[in-house]
């Protein structure tokens, strides 16, 4: 959501996926579909209980490629947890958590540990993306949301002549096979259980569960090329991992 990020940057990247993904209508079911055992507006997962929000919308301005002037876009998100066994999740906070793994964070480690599953897809570019990560008061991830693989398509707002224009989503998962789909939801769901990841959040002196500020990490592509798995480097350029 937009008053987790850091900066303005990661504002922007987060508020862009979210449109991106309501495009590509992957919200229309949680991930942990068989995993989480709704009552109402409570979410028991992991021996927690969550109590989620109302629906929210965020704004965005764009540019209009065709009249040249700004746009609003109203952006409906999700319900997402406001409590923790009956705790508020605070968003503002001293510390956020921190990534604590041996890769430099959570895509990466999600990258390296998921090659034999990606390689199972067609030569392409492609967004691995994981949202909503709350980290407990032990550093382990007690709830993420959003998980999924997404074809990355770069012809968003390209001109075609006479002042043409279209419009893609940069994720869309249809040409992606449910197999191999479910099979990266289920190892991404064992590798987020890992204890070790994160230190917790911190209030006043106090670890607290909290949301990461990792969102907009997921916002760089990954390519799949002669059965390898490639990721960019600090220059942008694709190398293999």
């Amino acid at each position: 959501m937009l008053h987790r990020q850091s900066s303005a940057a990661k504002i922007k990247a987060h508020v862009f996926i979210r449109f991106a993904l309501m495009c590509a209508a992957f919200f229309s079911q949680n991930v942990f579909s068989q995993a989480f055992i709704r009552d109402g507006n409570f979410v028991t997962y992991k021996g927690n209980r969550f109590e989620l929000s109302k629906p929210t919308t965020d704004t965005q301005i764009i540019l209009d490629p065709v009249t040249g002037s700004d746009r609003t876009l109203y952006i409906a998100g999700g319900d997402i947890p406001v409590k923790m066994n009956g705790r508020p999740i605070p968003h503002a906070v001293d510390k956020y958590p921190h990534f604590k793994g041996n890769d430099k964070n959570l895509r990466a480690y999600l990258l390296k540990n998921l090659k034999n599953e990606l390689l199972q897809l067609d030569e392409g570019e492609y967004r691995l993306f994981v949202s909503d990560v709350l980290v407990g008061e032990n550093g382990a991830i007690v709830y993420f949301d959003g998980l999924g693989i997404y074809n990355y398509l770069s012809n968003m707002g390209i001109a075609k002549g006479k002042r043409e224009y279209t419009y893609s989503s940069p994720y869309d998962s249809s040409k992606i096979s449910e197999k191999i789909m479910e099979n990266v939801r289920k190892k991404t769901s064992l590798l987020l259980d890992n204890a070790s990841l994160y230190t917790p959040g911190e209030l006043n002196g106090k670890k607290v569960a909290t949301w990461t500020t990792d969102d907009y990490m997921f916002w760089t592509p990954f390519k799949i090329k002669d059965h390898k798995l490639y990721d960019k480097n600090s220059s942008n350029e694709y190398v293999p991992l």
